[in-house]
């Protein structure tokens, strides 16, 4: 019997063996391994991830976990490939490595605002637009006067943006989407395109030049784990909306690609604002070697909206379906081509590394307008490159971006949406760029940070016709050579880290404030400039299920840019003294119940909550030889309280809920304080069911309503507007609802010990 004990612990062993393969545990965004993840099996086998993400694995019914991440439950070995991805929470607080300060560090060692937003999230509350998403993060604000028409602050009012994205710089994967006119086409991208989202909030990114407002990152890349999917989806909702979405991508272990169309149509809830955009995106990596690799991307769009114009709040209440009239009878609408390209260089090396992207633009847009008629070309391109080198517990890192570009518009008078006699052709060409340094230090639960940057910017207006005068000539309109600091001290405790920043941002004005839509050249206007000063608490508790964030801030201004619209609908800019901006922005995440066994095994709340007390500190305004004091008003375009809720809820692992409230309090619309948008509450509903047919082979049915309580409300109003047109009525209450298909071939990667 003895005898035979060593023949039945090798025939043992050997069965044990046999079952049992080893595989690596890796971050399906990161793709780096995840030490310490743990395997647990229904046979009561168990094991836990080396240092390089390899552990051990059974048959079975297998659940691979790690805190931060979704569980994995896995039931076919024979079928897995030789790697496994997890998929890391990022509900409020992400555990996961972030690179908005050009370091990869978690999030609890950064100092100053910062939030993210998962993809899946983007899209939950509509097949259209990103606001709700992006509204449910505290700091931040996205309106929609008309149905392509955005505008986002971050930390600030709209003041200044009659149109588009202002104050923001914005970046699509590694590469600048903000031109160097300072207008960012964020209307191209469609939601999946958008990706994760990471956003740091007021001046604290002096690595991305200028901009008081913030930073918005954006990532759409695809996905890790090997082998081929594939996805469609039709949405249908009110006011005739279509929108069809299909996507390919096939991922290897040297190469990723992802190719994805969309096309949208949409009548609109007002006359006179009728949509459509159709889109392609390429992008893919290819894994050079172990230490360097190149991503390309490439974006063309096609885009058309009508513009129906603000209404006075008589007209609004009487028909907020109506548009305004000149905006009719003139055909007001935009038609823009889009075209984005780049390539995204990274390499390592001992202790550093480089990355360097290289990218082109080029948009052609036709703008028939209430009082004129234009042609735009833009065209433009730049080189972005920044290194990083460790020395002990010091970082380095240093760079620089500079962008070059030209725009060719031509103004002709509107004849009832014709354009007519010409009135002005101009050439124009703009530089920007900026240099940094950033050093950090990072020790015995301390962090501390100190960059800079020296900023350029530089505009050369060259006239060509101006038909009034009927002559050319040259204005060059060169800013300050500016320099941006930032500091910043981070203390972790446990489970939870303070922090405090200093910052100093400027935000010079974009060329269609220089160049007003009407082709009048203002060359007085300033940049603005800020002092932000900055504390704050972030952390996870109760293992994770409780997460929240705070900061606390204020900011004073000087050169503050503001808007008036005249009797034509052209916007003009001044600037209007100092301001000064106190704000609490607070959110949190619970996870009220996590169990898988449960008919409700989901359930999780996200709260944003943002107080601002915005005031014009000296602001005297010259009209008509009179001069009329703003100051110690509220700045115009902010509301004081902001608040949204947002609840999960998974039923039977396949039905998700969605719900999401809004409020928002009243808003000043003109300096003066004398009007005011109504507070608002809005409800929304999504609800999604998922199944799957079989191994390769997903079937989501979904559907929401929006504006659930049917609320009388403006999503973006028109500031100091003329004739008291202020308001821009959205929808009532509508539907939508769709199917989405997606397949999934594994990649046949063998695992090593089969």
């Amino acid at each position: 019997m003895i005898r035979s004990l060593p023949i039945f612990l090798f025939v043992l062993f050997s069965a044990a063996l046999y079952g049992q393969s080893r595989i690596q545990i890796l971050d399906n965004r990161t793709n780096l391994p995840i030490a310490g993840a743990t395997i647990q099996c229904d046979n009561g086998f168990s094991s836990i991830a080396d240092e390089e993400g390899y552990m051990q694995i059974a048959s079975g019914v297998c659940v691979i976990r790690h805190v931060g991440y979704e569980p994995l439950e896995i039931s076919d070995i024979q079928s897995a490939s030789s790697r496994l991805y997890l998929t890391p929470r990022l509900e409020v607080l992400p555990t996961v490595v972030i690179q908005g300060y050009q370091e990869p560090v978690s999030l609890k060692e950064v100092a100053g605002g910062y939030s993210f937003l998962p993809g899946k999230e983007i899209s939950t509350f509509s097949a259209v637009t990103p606001v709700t998403a992006l509204n449910s993060l505290a700091g931040v604000r996205m309106e929609q006067r008309s149905p392509a028409s955005y505008r986002i602050n971050i930390r600030g009012s709209t003041l200044r943006s009659p149109f588009g994205v202002r104050n923001v710089k914005v970046y699509w994967n590694n590469i600048p989407l903000t031109e160097p006119t300072g207008n960012t086409p964020l209307n191209m991208l469609a939601l999946e395109q958008l990706g994760n989202v990471q956003i740091i909030r007021g001046p604290a990114g002096s690595s991305y030049g200028a901009g008081i407002g913030g930073v918005i990152l954006m990532e759409n890349e695809a996905g890790s784990e090997p082998g081929l999917a594939a996805e469609a989806a039709l949405t249908v909702g009110s006011y005739q909306m279509r929108r069809l979405q299909a996507g390919v991508s096939f991922v290897s272990k040297e190469h990723s690609i992802q190719l994805q169309a969309s096309k949208l149509t949409s009548e609109g809830y007002r006359d006179h604002s009728r949509s459509e955009r159709g889109n392609i995106v390429l992008s893919g990596t290819v894994h050079i070697s172990d230490r360097q690799k190149l991503g390309y991307h490439l974006l063309a769009a096609d885009l058309f909206y009508q513009l129906p114009g603000g209404l006075t709040e008589e007209q609004a209440e009487e028909d907020p379906t109506m548009a305004r009239t000149a905006a009719v009878s003139q055909n007001s609408l935009i038609d823009q081509q889009y075209l984005l390209a780049g390539v995204d260089h990274s390499i390592s090396w001992d202790k550093g590394s480089n990355q360097t992207q290289v990218f082109f633009s080029s948009s052609s847009k036709r703008n028939p307008f209430i009082t004129n008629y234009e042609f735009e070309n833009l065209g433009g391109g730049g080189i972005r490159t920044r290194f990083n080198q460790d020395a002990g517990p010091v970082r380095f890192t240093i760079g620089g971006e500079w962008q070059w570009g030209t725009a060719t518009a031509d103004n002709f008078g509107n004849a009832q949406g014709f354009p007519d006699t010409l009135r002005y052709a101009d050439e124009n060409r703009q530089f920007t760029g900026f240099e940094y340094l950033q050093v950090s230090y990072a020790r015995d639960n301390w962090h501390f940070s100190l960059a800079g940057s020296i900023n350029h910017l530089s505009y050369n207006f060259n006239r060509l016709r101006d038909a009034g005068l009927d002559s050319s000539y040259t204005l060059e309109r060169p800013f300050d050579v500016i320099f941006s600091p930032r500091v910043s001290v981070v203390r972790k405790l446990g489970d939870f880290s303070i922090h405090g920043s200093y910052g100093q941002g400027f935000s010079p004005p974009g060329l269609d404030e220089v160049r007003t839509s009407d082709a009048s050249i203002n060359t007085d206007l300033k940049s603005e400039i800020a002092h932000n000063f900055e504390i704050g608490f972030r952390g996870n508790f109760f293992n994770e299920r409780l997460a929240i964030d705070l900061n606390a801030f204020y900011m004073r201004q000087r050169n503050t840019i503001v808007s008036q619209i005249d009797a034509n609908g052209t916007s003009t800019f001044t600037n209007a003294g100092k301001t000064g901006h106190a704000g609490l922005e607070v959110l949190s995440g619970l996870r009220l119940i996590e169990n898988n066994s449960a008919l409700l095994n989901y359930l999780y709340l996200k709260t944003a909550v943002t107080w601002y007390r915005f005031t014009f500190l000296e602001y005297v305004r010259v009209a008509n030889g009179e001069n009329t004091d703003f100051s110690d008003n509220s700045l115009t375009g902010t509301p004081d309280l902001s608040l949204n809720v947002w609840l999960t809820a998974r039923i039977f692992r396949n039905l998700q809920a969605d719900l999401n409230y809004q409020h928002v309090s009243v808003i000043p619309l003109n300096d003066a304080n004398t009007v005011f948008s109504k507070k608002v509450d809005l409800l929304q509903l999504n609800l999604q069911w998922t199944m799957k047919l079989n191994n390769k082979l997903s079937l989501a049915i979904f559907g929401g309503v929006d504006n659930l309580l049917n609320r009388s409300y403006s999503l973006g109003n028109d500031l100091n507007a003329f004739g008291s047109r202020y308001f821009n009525p959205a929808a009532e209450r509508n539907y939508f609802g769709g199917i989405r298909i997606l397949f999934n071939q594994p990649g046949r990667v063998r695992s090593e010990n089969q």
